[in-house]
């Protein structure tokens, strides 16, 4: 009877460790698939421990994924792809990038993305087009595409000068000389913005002088 009592609790021990690493399973698999995956334009909040706090307080924070899906990470050479992992996945990717590079030993990362950021995935267009207004991103976007898919330039637009602003920097594109020659036409990345200004009602015989 002792002997039977015994294997009947081994029994249930079995099931329970085995029950567990089913729910366990199931219950990861359950996150991933509720999980977003990763775009261009996604910022996500890395966090790292298992690591000296120094290393903690370096590595731990926002990173914003690339036009080319990819993020760049402290003591990692080369840049880990991020686009069209779920957060999850990526974390595993980033601690295995730590251990093969010999950096750390344990790391653990815990991934989030910033849920503020979705605007960060379109290319606003503004001012003298005929449909002013967000365009999707998509990683063949182009300057001259955006205006396109705004309805393209009314008739006071200033062709020759339109303003790519990308984060605090901000250039000037000549469109005529880029519709003349695709070749000179610029990718975008999500986030930037695009702003046609009206050209100056001055007489050309005033702007010669």
């Amino acid at each position: 009877m002792k002997s039977n009592a015994i294997a009947s609790a081994m029994l249930v021990a079995v099931v329970c460790v085995f029950g567990y690493g089913t729910l366990s399973a199931q219950t990861e698999a359950q996150t991933q698939t509720q999980e977003e995956i990763l775009r261009p334009g996604d910022q996500i909040q890395l966090r790292i421990s298992g690591v000296p706090p120094k290393d903690q307080l370096e590595i731990t924070g926002l990173y914003t994924v690339d036009g080319e899906g990819k993020i760049r990470l402290t003591h990692i050479k080369s840049e880990i792809q991020a686009k069209g992992l779920r957060p999850s996945m990526l974390a595993k990717t980033v601690e295995a990038a730590y251990v093969s590079a010999q950096i750390f030993t344990s790391p653990r990362i815990t991934i989030n993305v910033d849920g503020g950021t979705t605007s960060l995935r379109f290319v606003s267009v503004s001012g003298e087009v005929n449909g002013t207004g967000d365009v999707p991103y998509r990683p063949d976007l182009t300057l001259l595409a955006a205006i396109s898919a705004r309805g393209g330039f009314t008739d006071y637009a200033d062709v020759r000068a339109v303003k790519l602003m990308r984060g605090s920097n901000t250039t000037k594109h000549n469109m005529k000389a880029i519709s003349s020659n695709p070749a000179l036409d610029v990718k975008l990345r999500p986030g930037d913005k695009i702003i046609v200004s009206q050209r100056s009602a001055l007489p050309r015989i005033f702007k010669d002088k």
